[in-house]
């Protein structure tokens, strides 16, 4: 935020997590994406405390994703090959290997799957009603088009950088037997179980 008085809010220590709208709020999908995010959280900020939606909260998230069908491309590349020259009464041969014409296919480009967050305290004085303290935004691409396959990955992307800003995007490599992106995963599994 610009504002860096603002910055304390971050700090808690009740928040909520919301959804784009009351559907999505109520989808399995949502409850276990905000329990990884809860337990992405509860790595770094161990004072931080999730309640209801409902309760009173010093701070509020929005949990928003998607995915895209990023659609077909061409894909073009070189065939390699002999060919072969003769030349005069001998029969004199002449070989060669190398790139001999080239090949075209049509491909598909994968889905991209973004994940952004929103933090914000309620400010009445905002046109909006709110006031927006932090946001991260981390996205991937994916030949499989289910969240679930790559949520982990993104929370675990978006983890070192919560109240934080990098002005700048910032590409991050993640191990697929990486721990941590491993017990987000599981976590997915026991959602909703650790809201008190």
């Amino acid at each position: 935020a610009g504002d860096q008085s603002l910055h304390k809010h971050l700090g808690g220590p009740r928040y909520v997590i919301r959804a784009a709208d009351a559907r999505a709020e109520a989808s399995l999908a949502f409850e276990e994406f905000s329990a990884m995010f809860e337990h992405m959280l509860s790595r770094e900020y161990t004072h931080l405390k999730r309640v209801a939606s409902g309760e009173s909260a010093d701070l509020r998230f929005s949990l928003n994703y998607r995915v895209v069908d990023r659609g077909a491309g061409v894909e073009s590349y070189p065939v390699y090959g002999h060919w072969d020259h003769y030349w005069g009464p001998g029969f004199y041969r002449h070989g060669y290997y190398g790139v001999v014409g080239s090949r075209t296919q049509t491909v598909h480009l994968g889905y991209l799957h973004t994940l952004f967050v929103s933090a914000w305290i309620e400010d009445k004085k905002q046109p909006t009603g709110r006031r927006v303290i932090w946001e991260g935004c981390c996205d991937t691409v994916s030949s499989e088009k289910s969240l679930k396959l790559t949520m982990p990955y993104l929370m675990s992307a978006l983890e070192g950088y919560y109240s934080r800003a990098t002005e700048r995007p910032v590409t991050i490599k993640l191990d697929p037997d990486d721990e941590f992106v491993r017990r987000l995963a599981s976590v997915a599994g026991s959602a909703g179980q650790s809201i008190k």
